[in-house]
């Protein structure tokens, strides 16, 4: 079974007070913590809370403050984390049979796949008459070879890092290339590519591996 945990979306808030000593007119002046530095709350706008992140930037040790927690932990790096058990890293997917176009459209479909966004449904093309052959790249280049696809091309690097072009610091921004083809010439690119996948791995190559 899947149980899905729902996370408080309360943020703490951030308060800051000063202390005048008695007979003196000088306030000692108080080190910023994160949130004052940020200068962000749970009722910012994401473009908000994006611009000032970007005016805050790296903290000196490279790490970008990612909590609004005053004295917050940085995360454990992936290497430093328990490992897990393949049934941990692969659990079992909820899987659901539909047999005709009521069971498709029902509340309850509805309901359980919203208690676990992670779902296999079977038989939902076959009930609700979709052909799935109108969109293979074979029919898409039969009908549509002109037309224009966008690519994006960005820099390969650990999921927990964010570097600029340069590589010198991590950034907000994640930088990504633009470039244009065609689906005749994506569907050239597939073709290559499987056919040198295919030599390399030999016979026993196949776009689905057994787990």
């Amino acid at each position: 079974s899947i149980k899905n945990e729902k996370s408080d979306p309360s943020s703490p808030s951030a308060s800051s007070c000063g202390e005048t000593g008695s007979g003196s007119d000088t306030q000692r002046p108080s080190t910023p913590s994160s949130v004052d530095r940020l200068n962000v709350n749970e009722n910012m706008t994401a473009s908000e809370i994006t611009e000032a992140c970007k005016v805050a930037g790296p903290v000196k040790d490279g790490n970008i403050p990612t909590s609004l927690l005053e004295d917050c932990p940085k995360p454990k790096r992936r290497a430093h984390l328990p490992k897990l058990s393949p049934s941990q890293l692969l659990p079992a997917t909820p899987c659901v049979h539909v047999k005709n176009k009521q069971e498709a459209f029902s509340p309850q479909l509805l309901e359980w796949c919203l208690q676990r966004p992670i779902t296999v449904i079977r038989g939902l093309p076959q009930v609700c008459d979709m052909d799935l052959s109108l969109y293979t790249t074979k029919s898409l280049v039969e009908t549509h070879p002109n037309h224009p696809v966008e690519i994006r091309t960005q820099l390969e690097q650990s999921s927990d890092e964010n570097w600029d072009p340069s590589l010198k610091e991590q950034v907000w921004y994640c930088t990504s290339s633009r470039s244009h083809t065609t689906i005749s010439k994506y569907a050239e690119y597939l073709s290559t590519s499987y056919k040198q996948a295919k030599e390399s791995h030999g016979p026993g190559f196949s776009v689905n591996p057994k787990l």
